[in-house]
């Protein structure tokens, strides 16, 4: 794996999968990678579940404290915040040329639904950095612990692929459109709606109040649920043809809300990216992926459909 890089006057976003199997492998491949950042004076960031970070802060000695360490727990819990917190890192660092970073996404143990927007996560993340900084990037992918089914999400999502020492162009790599379409799976037989416009918003927040109290949610996440309701219903009357449908469910210790409109999303990155002092569209969905444990958002011809998870 060639680890340096010559950094020219074009920015360029090299958005690399790792394919390793078990701790050894794991370090093996993201040591060197780190080391060689610190080398060359590039700020390097990574983003992994706790235990990880301790394998490299060991592995690392004294060098671990030059890297910017953060818990994908905490900071990736919603892989809808990823990116905003990655362009953060990056905003911080305006003097350096270069960047590097190392993210593991689907460490841990995420549900379907997450290691779904794992993927388009990912996806976007091209989209995100195209032409924008002198960023490499470098996602560990656990060949022993992750079925095949997100090794082949890997593939696609990423045009470099590192695998055993080795280096290549990813022949499976599909840009962002190919990756993004699809649509959510149908709600529960079991679930409650209501249909929603412009005169009924506290009909909507006593629906989404009692779908979260039913399941027994302490008072912040009561508040979260009611939050997103609000929001989400308030984006769907404003540019989602004036009304639309709230959806909800429990889905184990979760409250699931849906919300669906005849609208169409027309920026994949709505609700990822911080919105300006200025702007004042997108500002809803950003909110909520700050505070909601997933956001799942479909959108094509026929509407859009935006789900969020909270606990």
């Amino acid at each position: 794996m060639n680890l340096t890089r010559t950094v020219g006057p074009t920015a360029a976003f090299r958005h690399e999968a790792l394919l390793y199997g078990g701790k050894a492998d794991f370090l093996e491949a993201t040591v060197p990678f780190i080391r060689e950042g610190l080398r060359a004076d590039e700020p390097v960031l990574a983003v992994l579940e706790r235990e990880k970070i301790g394998w490299l802060e060991d592995a690392l000695g004294d060098d671990a404290y030059d890297v910017f360490f953060e818990d994908m727990a905490a900071v990736g819990a919603n892989p809808a915040r990823l990116i905003a917190n990655c362009r953060r890192f990056a905003s911080a660092h305006p003097q350096s040329p270069a960047l590097r970073g190392v993210g593991e996404p689907t460490g841990g143990r995420r549900s379907a639904d997450a290691l779904d927007e794992c993927r388009r996560h990912e996806a976007l993340l091209n989209l995100a950095f195209s032409g924008d900084r002198d960023l490499w990037l470098l996602c560990p992918y656990d060949t022993e612990a992750l079925p095949e089914s997100v090794l082949e999400d890997a593939r696609a999502t990423h045009p470099l692929i590192a695998e055993g020492g080795a280096e290549h162009t990813s022949h499976c790599y599909e840009h962002a459109a190919g990756v993004l379409a699809g649509e959510l799976p149908a709600p529960p037989a079991d679930a409650t709606e209501l249909a929603f416009s412009s005169g009924n918003g506290r009909e909507v927040r006593a629906f989404a109040e009692q779908a979260a109290r039913s399941l027994g949610l302490r008072p912040e996440g009561v508040e979260n649920v009611v939050f997103a309701a609000g929001e989400l219903t308030a984006n769907s009357v404003l540019h989602g043809g004036g009304g639309g449908t709230i959806i909800a469910w429990s889905d184990s210790d979760s409250v699931v809300l849906e919300v669906r409109d005849r609208g169409m999303l027309d920026n994949p990155l709505v609700g990822r990216l911080r919105p300006n002092v200025d702007e004042s569209r997108g500002r809803g969905l950003w909110l909520v992926n700050q505070l909601c444990n997933l956001v799942q958002i479909r959108s094509g011809p026929h509407g859009t459909a935006v789900r969020v998870h909270a606990s």
